[in-house]
């Protein structure tokens, strides 16, 4: 991952709203209740079921802001919503944590019913920074993929995903990877560097290979992005540059039509780096040949806004937008401020702007933020594991995964919501089942009173300072 200094907004309100009507009905006219889940920035409510609130018939004076829900105006599906199992998480799970503990941990991120929900996963397809096993990849072996295995990964992250598996039967897994082998990069090093021109095919069939070894474990690959963070050049960790024209040609020509050849339905992502640079997946669309195979783009959060996803998606509206990566770290600003930025800008604002799931980074790290391979030292998981103790304790970017994975649910579709950015930030959605949610974030640092309005009908809500709240209704 590429840090970057963040400046926190103020506050987060999610509102999750669970719907038993269908979106096209009319919302009843007996007594209809919201769910309130509230987590605040003071940590007085933690993922909190606070009292229900009624609907009444709409006030010609509205109390605060208006926040009216219009489900006839919809937007892009969802997939789901996840974190990344690199090999770091699967260290610290698997070393850290006694047989118990790590299916307690793994429960409250994938059990429906008892945790998160959490339907998506990302893994590194070979060495990342956050690689304890080192920077090996499925193939060193120079001139050949006789050698091909999924290496350190078959016997720690392949197992634990099995059980989130087991957990999340609808889960679906995105592999990245941060560099081809060594001997197909012209630097001779996982660690910087670019593809050499005469790997193109090889490295092809080599990603290919990946996509059939996960398969092979019962884990096939939902989607693949073609290169994480295609920008970064550092000699610190694995990681391989790519310009637009380069990972043009290669989706076009080398890793598109081997994909197709072998059948095995793995969406090709393009991009897979910061909000602040479409210019760079606008290029790679622009190519004939890569669009042929290419099924939509990645970004991460270390640069720029969110509302830069909508360019490309405006430019390509058939082709979905994922937010891949983002991470919480040292550099943040309490609990409070991590708790609406990530709110605010990851889940609402890359939702607002046309993401079909939001994929945070580490899943859990140790409390000294690693096992680091040379990357980022002051990143942080969504859980931190004491390797003292073998207890985890849950960190802001849970709460707001909480708030949005265990309401929003696959198949789910963003419908209209009236926002205010900067002061109270939304998002809504219908569920496959008829229930609808409403996610609101409160970026001040004082209590607001919100009417939500729907179908002609008010609710008053107030949204604590700083803080995120989940209503759910039915009607």
């Amino acid at each position: 991952m590429a840090r970057r200094s963040r400046s926190f907004l103020a506050c987060c309100v999610v509102a999750a709203v669970t719907l038993g009507a269908a979106a096209g009905s009319a919302v009843p006219t007996g007594p209809v209740r919201l769910e309130v889940w509230r987590t605040t920035g003071d940590r007085s409510e933690l993922f909190h079921r606070s009292a229900d609130v009624a609907w009444h018939a709409s006030a010609a004076a509205p109390q605060g802001m208006v926040v009216e829900v219009d489900p006839t105006r919809v937007y892009q599906p969802v997939d789901g919503f996840g974190g990344a199992m690199t090999g770091s998480s699967a260290w610290v799970l698997d070393h850290d944590l006694s047989a118990s503990a790590r299916d307690a941990l793994l429960t409250s991120f994938y059990g429906a019913s008892s945790g998160l929900g959490m339907t998506m996963v990302r893994v590194p397809l070979g060495p990342s920074d956050f690689s304890p096993a080192g920077p090996g990849t499925y193939d060193d072996t120079r001139g050949s993929l006789a050698d091909f295995s999924l290496g350190t990964d078959l016997t720690t992250t392949v197992p634990l995903l099995r059980r989130a598996a087991q957990l999340s039967p609808s889960l679906k897994v995105v592999g990245s990877p941060w560099s081809a082998p060594a001997w197909m990069k012209t630097s001779g090093s996982v660690a910087g560097g670019t593809l050499a021109g005469s790997s193109y095919a090889v490295y092809a069939q080599y990603l290919v290979k990946a996509a059939q070894a996960w398969a092979a474990q019962g884990l096939p690959l939902y989607a693949m992005t073609v290169q994480n963070e295609p920008l970064l050049d550092t000699p610190a960790y694995p990681s391989m540059t790519l310009t637009p024209g380069q990972e043009a040609a290669f989706v076009g020509y080398s890793l598109g039509p081997r994909m197709a050849a072998a059948g095995l339905g793995t969406k090709i992502v393009v991009f897979d780096h910061n909000w602040d640079t479409p210019s760079y997946p606008l290029a790679v669309l622009a190519d004939p040949a890569a669009r042929r195979y290419a099924a939509g783009t990645a970004f991460h959060c270390y640069g720029g806004s969110p509302a830069r996803q909508t360019v490309v998606h405006d430019a390509y509206p058939a082709l979905p937008v994922w937010t891949t990566e983002c991470s919480g770290g040292t550099w943040g600003a309490g609990f409070a401020g991590d708790l609406v930025w990530a709110s605010a800008n990851t889940f609402v604002g890359s939702l607002r702007a046309w993401s079909r799931g939001v994929l945070w980074f580490n899943l859990a790290l140790d409390t000294s933020g690693g096992p680091t391979s040379g990357g980022c030292s002051g990143c942080r998981g969504l859980v931190t594991v004491d390797p003292a103790t073998g207890t985890w304790t849950k960190n802001p970017e849970y709460y707001v995964m909480a708030h949005f994975a265990r309401f929003v649910r696959p198949g789910a579709h963003r419908v209209a919501s009236s926002t205010a950015s900067g002061q109270v930030d939304t998002v809504a959605f219908v569920n496959t089942d008829g229930s609808t949610v409403l996610e609101l974030v409160n970026e001040g640092g004082a209590p607001r009173a919100v009417t939500v309005r729907y179908r002609g009908r008010d609710a008053v809500v107030t949204l604590p300072a700083r803080s995120l709240v989940t209503l759910r209704w039915a009607g």
